[in-house]
């Protein structure tokens, strides 16, 4: 979406909608309204004017929308259930701007060159800007499920959800193998009318998109997928292996890229270009949709969702052993609480509050340790950015079940502030459309209602998720490990990138955030990075970021 600007002294056309995305059920409700059109704009106005504020709950698919009511005087912002879509806006002299960039609210001059030092602080922590903020100045995102309406008139912001994720208690007491069923169902049914004829499976080896590769193999031959490799010195990061072996057992038309260090660094500038906001993730997302650009596809099917639904990270088991034990330890909690706090992923860990395991969730520093390398020029009188704490403990809420805290702050914080926008914003720049069929509403519900042995059974993370299709999966994908999509970031830094890495360190730009000691610790260390220095590429991506944007100020 494009930016665009409404006061009150611009509209005189009557009510237009404005419309990014997919909606993918626009015929059914153009029948169901008698609409004339069956143009996307037309049908979500018509949907509008017949259901008023609770209209997106009609619509299926990912969007972000804006309409405008002229007898309303108001303008009304919406995004999809889980904000596949960015969607920002700003206020202006009489009036609102809106786009899903946020470049251009900065190139079309809404908003200074300046960055957010709340989301700098935050991004600090995160290596990613938890929404609503934005790394600039003046510029907000509305989140997913939430409505906007902004009055012309009276010139003020209402903003509220229209969708959240919920249990549904209609769930409640149905057994593992009837559940199972259901969802296997459900996975089948959101693949329905997927055209893989220009579309490919991003096959990573792991259980998402192997579960994927499973269901699509039921419904057609040879599925075309892709999977991304590496150089030889960094095959602990290359999954081709695993790939092969599960392409070979469903006769896929697989398709095998291998990305080399000198391509980490002749596309870094593209993918810098492509981030509206700075992240910490992103690059694979890069090279998949390049590559499926390149192989003649339009579309590119991804396993986003997975972890999220069915209990899959490691620290969402970790946390729920530790609040098992926290009751039984207490007595040691006084004399534990006084570690260091690089122990709170694990010792610490039974004797921290549910907001305080939220708060290190990968967490990259925590506020003493960003005040000690951060410049303290940044922090004058009156900026005095709130704690990562304080938000996780805004987030928490006692009445609900912490397996669902989890669940819902994975959901809410990593896959849509990170792995989705990531996802529509790097595919983008490829021209490639991305298809997460996991995000289908009804297998989302369906996830979040069932009890957490469900999840997490014999020991094993996503259980129901692979045994929904038992018969198809080899055992070693069903019974085995998580593997991430990981990239040899930290290498590339060293090698490939290490003279970018360098200049961008030295940068007046790096100078205006971080202490002059560390940046000069940092650059002497770069040739040698080890595994426990990943937070360094988000600090190198945030000063490229800023770079790139000529920002010259953070406030």
């Amino acid at each position: 979406m494009n930016l665009h600007l409404v006061t009150a002294n611009g509209i005189d056309n009557g009510n237009f909608t404005v419309a990014d995305g997919t909606i993918v059920n626009v015929n059914a409700l153009a029948k169901e309204l008698d609409c004339d059109s069956q143009k996307t704009e037309d049908v979500i106005m018509a949907s509008f004017l017949r259901w008023g504020m609770d209209y997106p709950t009609h619509l299926k698919g990912c969007f972000a929308i804006a309409v405008f009511d002229m007898d309303g005087n108001r303008l009304i912002l919406c995004r999809d259930r889980f904000g596949t879509i960015p969607l920002y806006y700003a206020e202006i002299p009489n009036g609102l701007a809106f786009g899903s960039r946020t470049d251009e609210f900065m190139d079309k001059g809404v908003v200074s060159r300046t960055a957010n030092l709340q989301a700098v602080w935050d991004y600090l922590t995160l290596g990613v800007v938890p929404q609503p903020n934005t790394m600039i100045k003046g510029v907000h995102s509305l989140r997913p499920g939430e409505l906007l309406e902004f009055n012309l008139e009276s010139k003020s912001i209402a903003v509220r959800r229209w969708w959240r994720l919920e249990s549904d208690a209609s769930f409640v007491g149905v057994g593992y193998e009837e559940m199972t069923s259901r969802l296997r169902e459900a996975i089948l049914e959101s693949l329905t009318g997927i055209e893989m004829t220009n579309a490919r499976l991003l096959l990573s080896g792991g259980v998402d998109s192997s579960v994927l590769l499973a269901a699509l193999s039921i419904q057609r031959k040879h599925v075309p997928t892709l999977t991304l490799g590496y150089e030889r010195r960094h095959q602990s990061y290359d999954e081709t292996a695993r790939a092969k072996g599960l392409a070979e057992h469903f006769e896929a038309d697989a398709r095998y890229v291998t990305i080399s260090d000198r391509d980490a660094a002749k596309h870094f500038s593209k993918f810098i270009k492509a981030m509206d906001q700075p992240s910490r993730d992103g690059f694979n997302m890069y090279f998949a949709t390049k590559a499926c650009h390149e192989c003649g596809a339009k579309d590119v099917l991804t396993g986003l969702g997975g972890d999220e639904f069915f209990a899959g990270y490691p620290h969402f088991r970790r946390r729920l052993r530790a609040m098992g034990l926290s009751g039984k330890l207490c007595v040691f909690r006084p004399l534990m609480r006084l570690l260091p706090n690089r122990f709170r992923h694990n010792l610490m860990l039974p004797f921290l509050t549910k907001a305080e395991m939220l708060e290190c969730i990968r967490a990259q520093a925590y506020d003493k340790g960003k005040r000690s390398f951060m410049n303290p020029d940044l922090f004058h009188e009156n900026a005095k950015p709130v704690s990562w704490l304080e938000r996780c403990r805004d987030f928490v809420n006692d009445t609900e079940d912490f397996a669902e805290l989890l669940a819902r702050f994975d959901i809410e914080l990593d896959m849509e502030h990170t792995l989705l926008r990531d996802a529509f914003l790097q595919s983008a720049v490829n021209q490639i459309t991305p298809v997460s069929p996991l995000l289908d509403e009804q297998i989302a519900v369906m996830a979040f209602s069932m009890p957490l042995d469900y999840k997490i059974r014999d020991g094993r993370a996503k259980a129901i998720f692979t045994d929904a299709f038992k018969a198809e999966l080899p055992e070693e994908v069903r019974l085995g490990v998580k593997h991430g999509f990981e990239m040899p970031l930290l290498s590339w830094l060293g090698g490939s990138l290490l003279p970018r890495a360098r200049t961008a360190f030295a940068s007046p730009c790096a100078k205006m955030l971080f202490q002059k000691q560390f940046l000069l610790n940092w650059s002497e260390r770069l040739p040698s990075l080890q595994p426990w220095d990943y937070p360094l590429w988000s600090r190198f991506i945030l000063v490229e970021w800023m770079m790139a944007r000529k920002i010259t100020d953070v406030r």
